[in-house]
């Protein structure tokens, strides 16, 4: 079937070749700077059909250059983690990626979004000596499902993602590195991914080494694997001056995790006999206003499992409800979070 589509091909709609450079500059005070010069070039081919669209995007070539500065506030963190090392360190990316997106809208008002995608960086660009010592070897896939239902006023939304990234190589001026670079980590939390925690703030696993062991401010989580399923109920109220008042009742299900294990923080890897302990819950309910052209949605959501929690298995207690848990360092934690986005969460 495969091979079927790629000779395809040919005959679909719309063909074109991608041409793309940015670069960006991050300082994320007494942590780190970054500094990033990004460069690829592709190719687009597009069938559309009368329900569904194909779009396959094939990218031999994706340069990426990076140089990682980092400050006293890290370097602090990774004496008291020294598995965080793992994660910044500084390199670049010569890459090759193929994916693929599918829109189905079938005529019960359902529709489908499927998306496949793996990068590949080091394998061919390795082989050149001037460049092995200074590159990333890593190969990462990606995998999405997206469905709705609609009707006249109300509708039901489901999503499945998950990704993993696995390192087979040394990393640059590191023999022991055993993760992807942090910023091509997966992270969970915030207003679009497990919205009951912050941004970058679950996991990894059941580990509770960010809130336990580590005083300092900075606790963003990365991982080289992720599982997320999220449902979602979202109904209209009223409508206001032309503006859609509507609402929301929706669940989130998931976490991350490193794929080698660690012998200081084994909970922070992948174990499908753990899955079950490690997976994350968060419930709740929100308030969107739809001007047509944007959307504006504030969501609060409560963690109904949080795998950090050290009671009762991680579930909540209904008999002992609590906004917030205390860590075992003091750290006072909340177990709820408010989240104000742009446009709906997938």
């Amino acid at each position: 079937m495969l091979v079927k589509n790629w000779k395809a091909l040919s005959a679909v709609d719309n063909k074109r070749t991608l041409l793309s450079f940015n670069a960006a500059y991050v300082d994320r005070k007494d942590y780190y700077k970054l500094r990033s010069i990004l460069g690829s070039w592709g190719y687009e081919w597009k069938k559309v059909q009368r329900r569904s669209d194909d779009t396959w995007l094939f990218k031999p070539i994706n340069i990426e250059l990076y140089s990682l500065d980092t400050l006293p506030g890290l370097d602090t963190l990774f004496i008291k983690n020294p598995f965080l090392r793992n994660s910044f360190n500084t390199g670049n990316i010569y890459s090759q990626s193929l994916s693929y997106t599918k829109t189905i809208n079938a005529a019960n008002r359902k529709s489908h979004f499927i998306r496949l995608g793996v990068e590949e960086t080091g394998l061919i660009f390795g082989l050149f000596k001037g460049l092995r010592n200074d590159i990333y070897r890593y190969i990462k896939v990606e995998a999405e499902y997206r469905q709705t239902k609609k009707w006249d006023k109300s509708e039901m939304a489901y999503r499945a993602f998950a990704g993993m990234g696995y390192n087979y190589g040394n990393y640059p001026g590191n023999k022991e590195i055993s993760t992807l670079p942090f910023f091509k980590q997966f992270a969970v939390g915030g207003p679009y991914s497990m919205r009951a925690w912050g941004l970058r703030q679950l996991g990894l696993g059941s580990s509770n080494t960010y809130d336990s062991i580590l005083t300092s401010s900075f606790r963003d989580r990365y991982g080289d694997m992720v599982l997320e399923f999220n449902a979602e109920y979202r109904f209209t109220m009223a409508t206001i001056a032309g503006v859609k008042i509507g609402s929301a009742l929706y669940t989130d299900i998931g976490n991350i995790w490193n794929l080698k294990k660690d012998p200081l923080d084994p909970k922070a890897s992948f174990s499908l006999s753990n899955l079950a302990n490690d997976l994350a819950i968060g419930v709740g309910t929100g308030l969107r206003l739809d001007f047509n052209y944007f959307l504006i949605r504030l969501d609060f959501a409560y963690k109904v499992k949080d795998p950090m929690r050290t009671e009762n298995s991680g579930w909540m207690s209904f008999k002992n409800f609590n906004w917030t848990d205390i860590r075992s360092n003091g750290r006072e934690v909340s177990n709820y979070a408010l989240q104000l986005g742009i446009g709906l969460p997938f």
